[in-house]
């Protein structure tokens, strides 16, 4: 058996990420009190740091670290899906609109779950929620 991993939780067997995210949508990304970005590294066993914005910065650096290639790249594509779902609310927003029952839905869906959705949504092109109406009927995560 390989030896453990030195003190200090050496790098080997974790694999790396780093993205970034525009800054206005940060807090979107972390969620109220912490609850989503906790929720996605619940999820997927990966640490998510956001750095801190310097004044005038227009993005922050997100890293990632995992201990599977599998968990690093499910972080990146949670983010992605949720700036996609957070600008849908800002787009909405900003044209004086509310943002539909359904984004509020997709947003407050765990990300696997989130991310079935998704995938469901782009094989038949049905509504988001008649995706999860789907995926909870089939017994899946939902």
């Amino acid at each position: 058996a390989p030896p453990p991993p030195p003190p200090g939780g050496g790098e080997e067997g974790r694999h790396a990420r780093v993205t970034s995210i525009p800054t206005e949508l940060a807090a979107g990304l972390i969620g109220r009190q912490g609850a989503a970005i906790s929720r996605m590294q619940e999820d997927s066993g990966a640490s998510i740091n956001i750095s801190k914005p310097q004044p005038g910065d227009a993005s922050q650096r997100i890293d990632i670290c995992a201990s599977s290639a599998a968990a690093a790249d499910e972080a990146v594509t949670w983010i992605a899906t949720r700036l996609t779902d957070l600008r849908g609310v800002r787009d909405a927003q900003e044209r004086g609109l509310s943002f539909s029952d359904e984004l509020k839905t997709l947003l407050a869906l765990r990300p696997r779950v989130r991310q079935q959705v998704e995938s469901i949504y782009q094989m038949c092109g049905a509504a988001r929620e008649e995706c999860l109406r789907a995926l909870e009927e089939s017994g899946g995560d939902a």
